[in-house]
């Protein structure tokens, strides 16, 4: 995940005495609502789009996505359902969706269902 996720998961984490097990399975879970905008959300597209030429620059990795890492741990049951959920959303791994939903989910950030 991205440092700046990875702040905003610490502060939530702490502020709500939990484990980063349970803030990942939280907003795993609260991600599924809304887990079309948080993929466009988290798709960064082409930097420049014209009417004549191919898209032009490279479209970079999903927001929130980085080089942090933390660990959690997920019972086997658990990691089904993280494993139906990354199949759902078409990204790449369970990292990348984690990223993605934290990014997505937690405090300061679009995903305003509580």
């Amino acid at each position: 995940m991205s440092v700046g996720v990875a702040k905003r998961l610490e502060r939530f984490r702490k502020d709500k005495n939990l484990t980063v097990t349970e803030v990942v399975m939280l907003m795993a879970d609260k991600s599924v609502s809304v887990m079309e905008e948080m993929l466009t959300y988290a798709v960064q597209g082409p930097k420049v789009k014209t009417s004549l030429f191919a898209p032009q620059g490279v479209a970079g990795p999903p927001k929130g996505t980085g080089s942090e890492q933390r660990q959690w741990s997920p019972r086997p049951e658990d990691r089904q359902v993280m494993a139906q959920l990354v199949e759902m959303s078409g990204l790449t791994n369970e990292s990348t969706y984690i990223a993605v939903a934290l990014n997505y989910c937690l405090p300061e950030k679009p995903c305003k269902k509580d």
